[in-house]
């Protein structure tokens, strides 16, 4: 059974203005059957609809990103965001918000042991690296790292329809990259 850090965060108050502006936290959530959840897709931060719904990537950039993972044949992954609030205003979370939520993530990321990082937009990728690096031995055993594949946000992809084969090609890079994917 994985244990997540939800539990721990449901009262996390190290970030006062996320505070005021989120509905509830965001946490990490598993996707599919399992037993194993061999890709961990990361975000940047929850948006109105994941806020308001306490689900990551639910919106119109996880109903594009979830599509192509069906599309892909993943059927069991997680699902994540750098940091766990809703930042007012859809901004981007500061370096010291993302800093705070690290240790969630990497909890996370030891309790899920994924074979395969997707990371999505700048701020996903700079400190899902981070955490990732900060884990260590992930995916394939000691002395293995899960690979990391960094792309776009998908809702740069929604705004910018010409980056989207190369959003769709990272994203079935990620979900090839674990072995489990049922084409």
């Amino acid at each position: 059974s994985v244990e997540l850090a939800s539990a721990r965060t449901a009262n996390c108050s190290l970030c006062p203005q996320l505070c005021q502006s989120r509905t509830h936290i965001v946490d990490t959530i598993l996707v599919g059957p399992g037993p194993e959840w061999p890709l961990l897709v990361i975000a940047q931060a929850p948006g109105k609809q994941e806020d308001r719904l306490a689900e990551p990537l639910v919106g119109p950039s996880g109903q594009l990103t979830r599509g192509i993972l069906a599309e892909a044949g993943l059927r069991s992954y997680a699902l994540a965001n750098i940091c766990r609030c809703y930042p007012a205003d859809d901004r981007l979370p500061t370096s010291l918000e993302a800093i705070m939520c690290l240790p969630w993530l990497e909890a996370d990321l030891r309790a899920i042991n994924p074979r395969v990082v997707l990371t999505m937009g700048k701020l996903a990728s700079k400190w899902g690296a981070v955490a990732l690096t900060k884990v260590g031995n992930l995916g394939m055993g000691p002395g293995r790292t899960a690979v990391l594949v960094e792309t776009v946000h998908p809702a740069y992809v929604l705004r910018n329809r010409r980056t989207r084969p190369a959003f769709v090609q990272a994203v079935y890079d990620a979900a090839t990259l674990t072995g489990a994917t049922s084409f």
